[in-house]
């Protein structure tokens, strides 16, 4: 019986699989991860909605792996057949659904697995580029034993065939960032306003108070203001129609950016390579073939490693990696995350590696949610400039 069934599964493997053939790390790696798609599948009824996890204070990310139940006999003699036939990479094999911390021997799969989904969604069309985004900050209240996750959320548009902008920032408040903390909260009397100003603060500086129902809409910039002249990213848009869908070609355009633009010794020119390339893929109206092109070139840069799949802070399964950042003495790393069908950028989390500034190893720090990066015809819902108080 053992036979027959690696025998029918030897028929059912895909072409491309065939040990025989030449191994494509982009196509091999997603088909690992839908091989094991339908034990998470199987376990969330047909249509409903995802799932938005309860808030945690500790981080979401698995500093080791922890693994669900055991797989099936033929999902882990497709795994077997997989492995043996070549797959390049981490070589670890993950059920569906678990979160499993990967180190990376080659470049990054899910890079490339999401270059390759990312390039095939066309391109909109669409009067603006238009991109919503929610931070977060987790900061602890000063004296007390609980955390807060304070919030904001951003909006950019950029007019297509003018660089025109328009930007829009609103105070969402605060909130106890977990279980734990609420708990800690509602026996401090649940209050309403938090001064989070550190305690070596100087009598004259400007006090750090979060409120609950937070302050509102902060700043509304359209054209005429500083918008219009400002950057997206780490370089301007007036740059971006020039870069390459190649990722050899646009690596040699972006270091030749980053170096105009900071002229840097080569150690800090590399870091910043990193950063520019993330906000190219990120941050701004790319096409596809450009966010692929980063995505690949993302995948080849020292210190990126795989992490598997994710539950980002609303919720959104994706596969994400990291990189730890040397400007801050490899104190912290960010996590790149993206959505595990399309490729397209879900969101990034700062994540601490070592005790400091109040922050335990691997607690977030900071993270940013996309909720939407899009081609709209939708107009902007003001013409004119808000400032906030005292700008």
């Amino acid at each position: 019986m053992g036979n027959d069934v690696m025998r029918r599964l030897a028929a059912a493997r895909p072409e491309h699989l065939d040990p025989g053939r030449p191994a494509d790390p982009g196509v091999r790696a997603r088909e690992i991860d839908r091989a094991m798609r339908p034990a998470a599948a199987a376990r969330e009824p047909s249509g409903a909605p995802a799932r938005a996890p309860e808030p945690v204070r500790r981080p979401v990310w698995g500093s080791r792996p922890v693994w669900g139940a055991a797989l099936t006999a033929a999902a882990a003699a497709v795994a077997a057949a997989v492995l043996a036939s070549g797959v390049p990479g981490d070589g670890v094999v993950r059920p569906g659904g678990t979160d499993v911390a990967r180190q990376t021997l080659g470049p990054s799969q899910v890079l490339l697995a999401a270059a390759s989904d990312v390039e095939r969604t066309p391109d909109a069309p669409g009067a603006y580029w238009y991109r919503e985004e929610r931070r977060g900050w987790l900061r602890d209240v000063p004296g007390k034993d609980y955390t807060l996750d304070v919030r904001r959320l951003s909006k950019r548009w950029v007019a297509s065939g003018t660089g025109k902008q328009w930007s829009q920032n609103v105070d969402l408040g605060a909130r106890p960032a977990g279980p734990a903390d609420e708990e800690a909260w509602r026996a401090d009397g649940s209050p309403r306003r938090w001064d989070l100003t550190s305690p070596g603060a100087a009598p004259g500086d400007e006090r750090d108070v979060v409120t609950y129902e937070g302050r509102g809409e902060i700043d509304a910039d359209a054209p005429g203001g500083t918008a219009d002249s400002g950057r997206v990213g780490e370089f301007g848009l007036d740059e971006l129609a020039d870069l390459s869908t190649d990722p050899g070609k646009l690596r040699t355009q972006l270091e030749a950016l980053v170096d105009r633009h900071y002229n840097g010794p080569q150690r800090v020119l590399d870091r910043t390579l990193f950063d520019t390339t993330v906000h190219l893929a990120f941050h701004m109206p790319a096409t596809s073939g450009q966010r692929a092109a980063a995505y690949r070139l993302l995948a080849t840069l020292p210190g990126v490693r795989d992490l598997g799949e994710v539950r980002t802070r609303d919720g959104r399964a994706g596969n994400a990696v990291a990189v730890r950042n040397e400007h801050m003495n490899g104190d912290w790393e960010r996590r790149l995350v993206f959505d595990r069908r399309t490729g397209a950028p879900l969101a990034t989390e700062d994540v601490a590696l070592r005790a400091h500034d109040g922050h335990e190893p691997g607690e977030v720090i900071g993270y940013t949610t996309i909720a939407e990066m899009t081609w709209t015809d939708r107009k902007p819902p003001f013409d004119e400039d808000f400032p906030a108080d005292g700008n």
